[in-house]
């Protein structure tokens, strides 16, 4: 799957694709599909069908990631994967015209955003905090963005300020 990362990051998404699921077939075979690997490759499998708007294939696979990490209980510990794949979800809803699905995932990409920096805030130089705050919270501005497409996107746009205001506040202290 490294194969597969470096394709898209050459941005060879339709190459990546191919690659990732070879690598999943190799995966399955090997450990099966339980696993983080497994989880990993079908998020950017779920990324590079997004990338080739392949709407259908991209749902398909950012929702078998989330139902591997809920078997092994790591959707109950936010981590850095975690909340990017909330946001491409988010992303992958919103070019499908569901406001609902957006909506929730990206009300989950924000509160685990709030979450994991008041987590690993406190173990950082007290100078480095206000930057890894700004570089976790970046999805509260999708919000922003989708304020007229969402059902109270207002309110979730206030949301996301008022905690990322409330968080920056707290690291300055």
């Amino acid at each position: 799957w490294i194969n597969g990362t470096m394709l898209i990051m050459a941005g060879s998404f339709e190459a990546s694709i191919t690659a990732f699921e070879k690598a999943k077939e190799i995966l399955n075979g090997i450990r099966g599909s339980d696993n983080v690997d497994m989880a990993f490759i079908h998020k950017s499998l779920g990324l590079s069908y997004l990338m080739v708007d392949d709407l259908l294939n991209a749902e398909k696979n950012l929702l078998a990631a989330i139902e591997i990490y809920k078997s092994l209980m790591l959707d109950s510990i936010i981590t850095k994967d975690l909340l990017l794949l909330y946001k491409d979800l988010a992303l992958l809803y919103a070019l499908k015209e569901s406001p609902e699905e957006t909506k929730k995932f990206l009300e989950k990409a924000i509160d685990g955003s709030v979450l994991y920096i008041q987590e690993q805030a406190q173990h950082l130089p007290i100078d480095q905090r206000l930057n890894f705050s700004k570089a976790i919270s970046g999805s509260y501005l999708a919000s922003f963005a989708g304020i007229g497409f969402l059902p109270n996107g207002e309110e979730l746009a206030l949301k996301a300020r008022l905690n990322r205001h409330g968080l920056l506040e707290e690291i300055e202290k």
